[in-house]
């Protein structure tokens, strides 16, 4: 079965639908070879504007490498995503962090400023994170799902990947 898709029992639809087996969902996701770098996938319901899905490294207070991380998905992921772009953030962008964390040093570093995002959110944002944002888009551009995805989130995900590619130049004018 392809990377992700190898779940036993609840569907995607099911998981959409009901949100009492969405945990149960996440935990019978097969994360293949990101599976060694996350500790837990944990389901909260969230709400708009916030994160659909992100990667925490547990090693924040010591920014420790060779940790898990923690993947965290909202259930406005379920409501909004189709099962082909629910995968492809949670595998290879999410997942990706989840191994960037873990033979990374997760504490943000490098030159740092207060950054305008399209969404409206002015974040202080570092450098690293900016390149580990580069690179997760990417791996989420060149993986099999990405081509399932409707345009409009292939567009999305195009559209963010130019945002962090101008914002990485800004940091080095």
């Amino acid at each position: 079965m392809p990377l992700g898709y190898n779940f036993m029992g609840i569907s995607f639809d099911e998981a959409k639908y009901f949100p009492d087996v969405r945990q149960k969902f996440l935990e019978e996701i097969d994360f293949e070879k990101y599976k060694p770098f996350i500790k837990d996938v944990i389901y909260f319901e969230g709400k708009v504007g916030e994160k659909i899905m992100e990667t925490v490294p547990d090693s924040c207070v010591d920014w420790l490498p060779n940790t898990a991380s923690t993947i965290r998905v909202s259930g406005y992921a379920f409501r909004t995503c189709s099962l082909d772009e629910f995968y492809n953030i949670l595998i290879p962008h999410e997942g990706f962090h989840a191994w960037q964390n873990y033979f990374e040093y997760a504490e943000p570093v490098g030159k740092e400023d207060f950054v305008n995002f399209p969404n409206g959110q002015y974040v202080n944002f570092h450098e690293k994170e900016i390149k580990q944002e580069l690179v997760a888009h990417q791996n989420q551009i060149n993986h099999f799902t990405f081509e399932k995805c409707s345009r409009s989130f292939q567009k999305n995900v195009y559209s963010w990947l130019r945002f962090y590619e101008e914002l990485f130049g800004k940091f080095y004018e």
